[in-house]
């Protein structure tokens, strides 16, 4: 299944000790990080002697700190080599790393700065410290402020002096690892928080490395394979599935320089392994559905060909009878995919879908074009990954079968209920909320809403928190409506409302280029966006019905409000993983949805 070159966690119960057993197998040999060098445009090779001798450099600055085994040290960092090598070096001695969004607002960094008690800090820009001063900062244990790019705040130290310069000591140091209980607190990782402050999830060296290990008893993965980084380093899906998996099995990893750049960095890079959340597969769909749209001959062989692709594949996969379609997808497929894998690369050959659930129009079109995408479900709770699709029984509708570590069962209303050694060892400092969160029998309470099929598969039906209850007592799961209307062109975000209310309304932020088009088309006043005309609502309705036609009359949408205002993690609308915060939304168009109601029920 893989290469015998696989670490897994009972050869390695740590994460230093992992690194530590990697260095020994490849040291010069084999690729570790692919580092963009801006003067020449390219991507150069980093072995892992050299990550192991940058770690121990890194160390060296640790230890002049002076700080103790437990400490903790905070990195608010893009996916970077310096991410990697603050938290090797600090992991190896002992300490805890607390990473942090560079997205993140600066009160909820603050807040995480004083609970953690964190002592040092590294971060991108001296900006990045100030926006915390003007929040008048009350952390009085923070001791070392670090950027990584020169600056002239007082208080800020650049990274290069206090890593010292590389002849700094006459003799080379090695990496040391301190570190040698599995159990031991590794990191703290504060969840999204769609409401209220962030909690601190409390993971141990054999939380995450267990999920890992259980991970590539599941999936395919192999020293060949390169993975691009794409998710911050600061969730937990791509510290685990991109960071720790990769090192497990000595493939290489390139850090993708940024959204802006993504498409630039796939066709240098040609990743084999992605890992990414459905609003990036969302993106490249867009990107050919728009291409398609001028072009009535091509877009009706392309959907042909995902109809036809689709029934091949799910005839492959055992879980649909041939049907003469399956004659057409051998000949229409490679017709129509090249320019999409093109886009990934051309070298792709496994996707992860993680982090929100994705839409199952969405799963098809990939996997009709012969890319293996797998959706998982996880929580990082549960270091993270739960569940995840195995390549020769893929059925994307589902999130696949639970991982071989982990027990689960069904609890109240079917909440998904999880044990295991991937299960977190508590909140920080929220003893309440921790006892809260697990059931008198150790149980982890998930809060969401599952089933399994007859396979053993997955699936998950909402957050119960997140559940509507119309007035005529029917139940609805927002996220199923949403994922299907997002893939709607005029629709750049979405949330629908109805919780308590006789009909669903939808909450849309338009794509501005999409919204002007539809208005030329249909002779509207593309001005009037905040205060849409009758016919205009009736429309929109229908249009975003016609993406829900699985759903009962009750769950289809009735009113929509529309808005250009994009929701951000500025505005407070999202949060630092992009996740719907739906009371604030609520409250930003309580007016609207007021005056709605009121006019259509008299």
């Amino acid at each position: 299944m893989h290469t015998k070159n696989v670490i897994y966690f009972s050869q390695a119960d740590t994460i230093p000790a992992l690194f530590m057993e990697r260095v020994k197998r490849n040291q010069a040999e084999g690729i570790a990080y692919w580092i963009h060098q801006p003067s020449t445009r390219q991507w150069h090779s980093l072995s892992w002697q050299a990550v192991h001798d940058a770690a121990a450099r890194w160390q060296q600055a640790f230890l002049r700190e002076g700080l103790q085994p437990g400490d903790r040290v905070a990195i608010m960092l893009k996916n970077s080599l310096d991410w990697v090598l603050f938290d090797l070096a600090a992991l190896g001695l002992g300490l805890v790393t607390v990473p942090l969004y560079v997205n993140d607002r600066p009160g909820n960094v603050a807040h995480i700065l004083r609970e953690t008690n964190t002592r040092l800090l590294l971060l991108s820009t001296a900006n990045q410290w100030q926006q915390l001063q003007d929040m008048q900062l009350d952390a009085p244990d923070l001791k070392r402020v670090l950027s990584q790019q020169p600056n002239e705040h007082s208080d800020v130290m650049a990274l290069e002096d206090w890593l010292g310069t590389e002849d700094d000591t006459s003799t080379p140091v090695s990496y040391q690892n301190l570190q040698t209980d599995t159990d031991a607190l590794a990191t703290i990782v504060y969840t999204s928080g769609t409401s209220g402050l962030a909690k601190g999830v409390k993971l141990s060296h054999r939380n995450i490395l267990s999920d890992a290990s259980a991970v590539l008893e599941i999936i395919d993965a192999y020293e060949e394979d390169k993975f691009l980084s794409v998710l911050p380093l600061s969730h937990m899906l791509e510290r685990t599935a991109g960071y720790y998996i990769p090192m497990m099995i000595g493939a290489s990893v390139a850090h993708a320089r940024g959204i802006e750049t993504l498409a630039h960095d796939l066709k240098q890079v040609c990743p084999t392994v992605l890992i990414a959340v459905p609003r990036l597969f969302e993106r490249f769909y867009r990107k050919v559905a728009d291409s398609l749209n001028q072009q009535p001959r091509k877009r009706w062989l392309f959907n042909l060909a995902i109809k036809a692709g689709w029934r091949q594949f799910m005839y492959q996969q055992g879980e649909q009878r041939w049907h003469p379609l399956c004659l057409l997808a051998p000949v229409l497929v490679p017709k129509v995919n090249q320019a999409v894998m093109q886009a990934f690369g051309g070298k792709l050959r496994l996707a992860v879908s993680g982090g929100a659930a994705l839409a199952n129009e969405l799963a098809e079109v990939f996997c009709s074009l012969g890319l293996d995408l797998l959706q998982g479900y996880g929580l990082t709770e549960c270091s993270p990954v739960v569940a995840v699709n195995h390549l020769d029984t893929n059925h994307p509708h589902s999130v696949g079968k639970p991982l071989p570590h982990l027990q689960i069962k069904f609890g109240d209303n079917q909440e998904l209920l999880i044990k295991g050694d991937s299960v977190m060892l508590g909140y920080w400092k929220h003893d309440d909320a921790s006892a809260a969160i697990f059931d008198e029998e150790g149980w982890l309470r998930t809060g969401d809403l599952a089933r399994l099929d007859h396979k053993g598969r997955l699936h998950i039906m909402g957050r119960a928190k997140d559940i509507m209850v119309l007035s005529n007592g029917e139940n609805i799961a927002p996220s199923d409506l949403e994922q299907s209307m997002a893939l709607d062109p005029v629709v750049e975000q979405v949330m629908v409302y109805g919780d308590g209310k006789a009909f669903v309304t939808a909450l849309i932020v338009v794509n501005p280029d999409h919204w002007k088009t539809l208005c030329k088309d249909e002779g509207w006043d593309a001005s009037l966006i905040n205060s849409p005309t009758q016919e205009m609502r009736s429309k929109l309705a229908r249009r975003l019905n016609s993406h829900l036609n699985a759903v009962p009359g009750f769950a289809k949408v009735k009113q929509v409000i529309l808005t250009d205002v994009m929701w951000s993690v500025d505005n407070q609308c999202l949060t630092p993983t992009l996740k719907l915060r739906r009371e604030q939304i609520i409250a930003r168009f309580e007016p609207q949805l007021n005056q709605l109601y009121r006019a259509l029920l008299g």
